[in-house]
Order: C-alpha cells, then sequence, then structure tokens
C-alpha cells in the first residue's frame, strides 16, 4: 500500500492551484495600473459606508498578488540550489503553509484592517504624526527610503519582542515549528502574532503626505512580503557580499535553526544591518541547519496527509498556542 499516495494527490491538487494563481498572478501584477482605478470604484459602490478605505483596500492585494507571482522562479532555484536535497517541492509542511496563505487573507479583512485604520486615526489624531515635517524637505526617493529602512528598524525590534514575550511567542511559535522552510512559510503566522507587528508596521510612513504614503507603503508591503518569502525559500545561497546587507536564505534559516547555538539570532526582516549593529547576526555564513522547535506536541502534518487532514493539521495549530497558554 503507497501512502504517500493521500499526500501526493493532495498536492496534486493544490499544486494545480498554485499554478493557476500564478498565472493570475502575473498578469494581475502586468496589468495593475489599468486594473487599479475600477476595482477602487467598484469597492465604493458596495461599500460607500467606509469608501475612504477602498482607495487602499485594492492596492492591500498588491502583496498577495506579487508573491503569487514569483512563486514559479523561486520553485526553479529551490530545485537547482536546495537548501535540504530530501524535503519535496510538494511537503506535508509546503501544503499546510499554502493553506495558510489562502486563509490569512479572511483575518487580514476582519482583523488587521480595522486595527490599522484605527492606528492610522490615533497617530494622526492624538500624535500629530500627520503633520510631522521632518522630512518633508527631502526629495521624494529619499524620503520613502528613510522611512523604509525605519520600518524594517521597528520590525526588528517587533520580531525580538516576539521571542522575548514568553505570551506572544507561544503564537509566534506556529511560524517556528515549520520543519520544512518553504515559499509560503512566511504565511503561517498567527493573526495574534500579527498583532504584534502591527502596531509599528505602518508608523514611518505616517510621516510622509497621505499622496506619497499611500502608494509607497503598498509597494514596500508587496516588496517585503515577496522578499520576506525568498528568505523562507529552501535555497542554499548566502548571496555573497550582499549577506552584510540583506537578509539571505542561509541567514534566516539560522534564525529558525533548532540548535541552541543559534537561538534569538538574526531577527532582521530585509536588512541584516540591524543584527550586525546589535550583535545578534551569526557569523557561520555557510551553516544550512535543521528547523523547528523543542516541542513533541507541536501538531505537524504527516506524510501521507489527505486534504481533509492537512486542513486538520491547519486548524489544530491556529488552536495550539491558546490550548499551550490554558494549560
Amino acid at each position: 500500500m503507497n501512502t504517500l499516495a493521500p499526500t501526493r494527490s493532495a498536492g496534486r491538487s493544490l499544486g494545480l492551484l498554485v499554478l493557476v494563481l500564478c498565472l493570475l498572478g502575473t498578469i494581475a501584477v502586468l496589468v495593475w495600473p489599468l486594473i487599479l482605478a475600477p476595482l477602487q470604484d467598484l469597492c465604493v459602490a458596495s461599500n460607500t459606508v467606509a469608501a475612504n478605505r477602498c482607495l487602499t483596500a485594492p492596492n492591500k492585494l498588491l502583496a498577495a498578488i506579487s508573491a503569487i507571482a514569483a512563486f514559479p522562479a523561486i520553485l526553479i532555484l529551490e530545485r537547482l540550489w536546495p537548501a535540504d536535497r530530501s524535503q519535496d517541492s510538494w511537503s506535508p509542511g509546503f501544503l499546510v503553509d499554502f493553506i495558510w496563505f489562502c486563509l490569512a487573507p479572511v483575518f487580514f479583512v476582519v482583523l488587521i484592517i480595522p486595527i490599522e485604520d484605527g492606528l492610522r486615526w490615533i497617530y494622526g489624531s492624538f500624535l500629530g504624526l500627520g503633520k510631522f515635517v521632518l522630512i518633508d524637505s527631502l526629495p521624494i526617493a529619499l524620503q520613502i527610503m528613510i522611512v523604509a529602512l525605519l520600518s524594517d528598524f521597528l520590525s526588528w525590534v517587533a520580531h525580538v519582542v516576539r521571542h522575548k514575550s514568553s505570551f506572544v511567542w507561544e503564537f509566534h511559535k506556529v511560524h517556528h515549528a515549520q520543519k520544512q522552510l518553504n515559499y509560503f512559510s512566511t504565511a503561517r503566522v498567527h493573526p495574534i502574532d500579527e498583532l504584534a507587528i502591527v502596531v509599528v508596521r505602518f508608523l514611518p510612513f505616517a510621516m510622509l503626505d497621505a499622496n506619497v504614503a499611500v502608494p509607497a507603503f503598498a509597494v514596500w508591503r508587496s516588496v517585503a512580503r515577496v522578499y520576506a518569502m525568498y528568505t523562507h525559500s529552501n535555497i542554499r545561497t548566502n548571496m555573497g557580499p550582499l549577506k552584510y546587507i540583506l537578509v539571505t536564505p542561509q541567514s534566516h534559516r539560522i534564525h529558525h535553526s533548532t540548535l541552541p547555538e543559534h537561538r534569538d539570532k538574526n531577527f532582521a526582516n530585509i536588512f541584516s544591518i540591524w543584527d550586525f549593529m546589535f550583535g545578534t547576526q551569526v557569523l557561520d555564513f555557510e551553516a544550512y541547519p535543521d528547523t523547528g522547535v523543542e516541542d513533541k506536541n507541536f501538531p505537524h502534518p504527516k506524510r501521507g496527509s489527505s486534504l481533509r487532514e492537512l486542513l486538520g493539521s491547519y486548524v489544530r495549530m491556529f488552536v495550539y498556542p491558546i490550548r499551550s497558554l490554558l494549560k
């Protein structure tokens, strides 16, 4: 009896969906400037109560669309230069992470967007950041560069907090438990874990004029999302001299390592300079360790799982940190 048949069947089903989405995502990225205005008009027509949100909501789709469009290139790189040669491209871990990716927009719309809107109002109304003019005199490109760096640094700070806070770590552990790092592992983030960074993610962009901040943040979110998915991929590269500036698949694999000497290291998301500055960078640039967490009870998906069982693994992962905290 072939115990891998259910997983292969589930892999083929989800794999076909991935390929279709890749095609649609590539088309959407290419025609995005043409379809943005109609999407905004459609949003306003169907949501007159919150019409102001419709000016920015379609741009929030760009990150997910860009991520899907970039996947074929990453899949080729994983095949040519795999960090773990024994890892199947359609591994159980990959399939569950793809489910996380598909369902993440639900929590984003229900939870994250309203909180971002509330924070944006607080920043502008009480902190006065909407009128912050410290960098107004600088060229627009330089303004965007400054706030992108600041946003990445604050994400580094938030990442440190997610590891050091025992409460938040239980939710962040869902992300770190992955033994089969892959392109969609970035999406395996519990909504409570996501809240730990949403508070600071938009803050630097509030320093810009609204007509600059909205598109700049949309583009930065897309670039950061795709780059983070690249650094989570099963690719063997430290990117040579660029590793001193940018996070690499090798350096981020160290962050997910099971080895004690790698614990709480390499926190950076895009720019590795923060880890070098604060002494949290591991200087072994050739190590490709196993990944995961020391928790034998974590509900990993099993080889041979059907699509229904993979969905069950997703549900068990979602509730696992809550059950752990209630024990």
